[in-house]
């Protein structure tokens, strides 16, 4: 069944990106995100502590907004919490923000060093594209994939195109920098 996009975080009827990519489209109707479904099988289910509804199956961007000492130290912890599925390291999260918040590294580089780190490249290189597709929703634009923008990726995907080309395109996209806005970071 399709998703609900009134479930989905931010309007967006292009694509982005100035190629020829899929449209990565939602509503800003709300002010939940990320279900989270590759990372929260049995095996691995995301508790409490990501502000994780098992009844939504969503994350609150605006936790990830007002909860945190600083909006780049909010986006760092969601980054964690949606690509690799668990608390930042305390090392790991100074870091980044140092990182982030002197512009040596926008939002999007970030993004790709925790997407494909040694810690997650082996799920991603597990996933078939449809799983691939719904994580990259989900762990980069954190909200539910829409039925129409999912059918163009799968497209796009079964025709050869890579799995770096689909996460360029989703960061590159005119929603997520939509997204770092909010944070007040470079996208």
């Amino acid at each position: 069944m399709p998703p609900n996009n009134s479930n989905n975080l931010l309007q967006d009827e292009g694509n982005g990106s100035d190629d020829d990519s899929p449209p990565i489209s939602g509503n800003e109707n709300s002010t939940n995100t990320v279900n989270n479904s590759p990372l929260n099988n049995s095996n691995n289910i995301l508790d409490s502590n990501y502000l994780f509804s098992q009844e939504s199956n969503y994350f609150s961007l605006n936790h990830y907004l007002n909860f945190y000492s600083s909006p780049p130290k909010g986006f760092i912890t969601l980054l964690y919490h949606s690509i690799l599925g668990r608390e930042p390291d305390i090392e790991g999260l100074d870091y980044w923000q140092q990182i982030l918040e002197s512009n040596s590294k926008n939002a999007s580089d970030i993004a790709e060093c925790l997407f494909f780190s040694e810690e997650n490249i082996s799920s991603i290189e597990e996933f078939d594209n449809s799983d691939f597709i719904k994580y990259l929703y989900q762990s980069i634009l954190f909200r539910e994939y829409d039925i129409n923008g999912y059918n163009d990726w799968l497209s796009c995907m079964n025709a050869g195109a890579t799995k770096q080309y689909l996460f360029n395109s989703f960061v590159a996209s005119k929603e997520r920098s939509d997204i770092c806005s909010k944070f007040k970071i470079n996208p």
